[in-house]
């Protein structure tokens, strides 16, 4: 009965991720400012309106509200799914719950906008001649659309802005899916007019959530559970307490552990049956998407989403193919190439903060959202709660690339593309940017050179989000995190068990009782 939880669960909360995959980030001021002026391309998260000017994103009505909504018809479908083994009843309630949320937002079959849905545009840029800031001048662009299309437009606002400032030259600032934006403007324009380029959580080279999930490679295990539960911040914390207590309910009612080889082949092709049509009416349409699935799972995602639509949906496959083979596959070389030219090249990336459960090798380091791998262009590090192998320290220890190993020996940065420009923050999730990472980016921007790992001892290659400042990384237990300032559980987990347990808790009897009988 293992399967029923994985897949059952997985279903629900796949949607709940997605939308979650990349909140707002609000950069306060810092102390410091740019030598250049900065164009921020931020996360996803722009609103968007219909053709009526009404405001369709981000929703109204969130995922787990509509379940609650319809917690009756999705109760009754299961049931009669349960007994009949017959799960199209109960895939086409949870399709006809969760698609409608989406109905003005999906894209065509080539992956554009044809119902008149927009975004707003940038703003004007203003005069400005120094003392520049992430706020200064936003790039606005459209999440669902080809990253591609919107870097066209960054090269005109990028323009903009030169012009209202009389500089040569911008520094940009990309976090998350704003680095999709970045790496497709440098791969059509270079870096003519950008002296620095900062990548903050990066997505550009994909994230496992995405990938995974479109690629129907998703899972839910007891035992990751219950280490997601046990390291998240806030002892004693009413929502602690709840998950785990959920973990045990789940266990003690044997939906994790027995069942039979026929309910397990039956909940295994229940994801196959209804996750590609949920994701064709909600995120599969949009480039943007596509372009945070990395080329481990690009290929297994087009066949799973499309099968046998590759015709139906020939203009969306080629504008994501473009992205993907032409900006995310040679993106590594296009970079190199840039900085050997003479781009100044800052990423800055986050450890420390679990992957939900829900996804295979979710134990992996990551800011909760993006893992650390992809993030930091290559580098290598324990799962979360462990550290480097000693054999593997000595090795780094006899090439002489020790000084790049964190001191609580969980990250080696040596294995990076850039290892000298690339910046490691623990317990700092996905969706944070306090100011004290502003006053690293505006260091590293103000510099005249190259700002490297060594070009300021207040900034070493490891840091630690604690006490709202960034400090030096030092010997620890892997698993001590701030408890305070550091928000380790995702809030999408919560909003997934309070809709899971209020529309599925009494089946949990349910479900027992059939099982015991048997």
């Amino acid at each position: 009965m293992k399967r029923i939880s994985k897949r059952l669960l997985s279903l629900l909360l796949v949607m709940i991720t997605l939308v979650s995959i990349a909140l707002p980030m609000t950069a306060e001021a810092a102390a410091t400012t740019s030598t250049y002026p900065i164009v921020y391309v931020r996360g996803r998260r722009t609103p968007i309106y219909n053709k009526n000017g009404k405001q369709i994103y981000p929703l109204k009505t969130t995922i787990q509200d509509k379940l609650m909504q319809d917690k009756n018809t999705l109760m009754s479908a299961f049931s009669k799914s349960l007994l009949t083994n017959n799960w199209d009843p109960f895939c086409d309630a949870l399709y006809k719950s969760i698609a409608p949320l989406y109905a003005e937002l999906v894209l065509n079959n080539n992956g554009e906008i044809s119902n008149g849905s927009y975004h707003k545009k940038s703003a004007t840029p203003k005069k400005k001649t120094s003392g520049y800031v992430v706020s200064d001048y936003v790039f606005e662009y459209d999440s669902r659309v080809d990253p591609i299309a919107s870097a066209k437009e960054l090269q005109t606002y990028i323009k903009a802005v030169l012009k209202a400032t009389g500089k040569k030259k911008v520094s940009l600032v990309g976090r998350c899916l704003g680095t999709s934006i970045m790496a497709s403007y440098f791969t059509l324009y270079g870096a003519t007019y950008v002296d620095t380029a900062v990548f903050y959580a990066a997505a550009c080279n994909g994230i496992l959530p995405i990938g995974a999930t479109f690629s129907g490679h998703i899972q839910l295990d007891a035992d990751n559970i219950d280490k997601y539960a046990n390291s998240s911040s806030g002892a004693g914390d009413d929502f602690d307490e709840f998950v785990k207590a959920l973990v045990t309910l789940t266990n003690q009612a044997k939906l994790l552990g027995v069942g039979t080889d026929k309910i397990n082949s039956v909940y295994l092709s229940i994801a196959d049956q209804i996750l590609p049509k949920l994701l064709l009416a909600t995120y599969g349409t949009m480039p943007c998407y596509w372009s945070m699935v990395s080329d481990e799972y690009f290929e297994a995602a087009k066949s799973f989403i499309f099968k046998g639509g590759t015709k139906k949906y020939a203009g969306l496959i080629k504008k994501i193919n473009n992205y993907h083979y032409n900006v995310q596959v040679p993106l590594s070389n296009t970079l190199k190439k840039l900085k050997k030219n003479g781009l100044k090249i800052i990423n800055i990336s986050k450890y420390n903060v679990r992957l939900a459960p829900v996804f295979e090798n979710c134990n992996i380091q990551a800011d909760g959202t993006v893992e650390l791998s992809t993030m930091s262009f290559g580098a290598t590090s324990a799962n979360i709660g462990k550290t480097l192998s000693k054999t593997y320290l000595k090795n780094v220890a006899a090439s002489g690339m020790s000084s790049y190993v964190s001191k609580d020996n969980m990250i080696d940065a040596s294995t990076c593309l850039f290892p000298d420009n690339t910046w490691f923050i623990k317990n700092l999730a996905h969706t944070a940017f306090p100011s004290c990472v502003n006053t690293l980016i505006y260091e590293a921007l103000s510099s005249k050179g190259q700002f490297t790992i060594k070009s300021n001892k207040s900034f070493p290659q490891f840091l630690e989000y604690k006490n709202k400042k960034l400090v030096a990384v030092t010997q620890a237990n892997p698993d001590d995190v701030d408890k305070e300032e550091t928000s380790i559980v995702s809030s999408f987990l919560k909003v997934l068990i309070t809709a899971f347990t209020s529309t599925f808790g009494n089946l949990i009897k349910i479900v027992s009782g059939i099982l015991s009988s048997q």
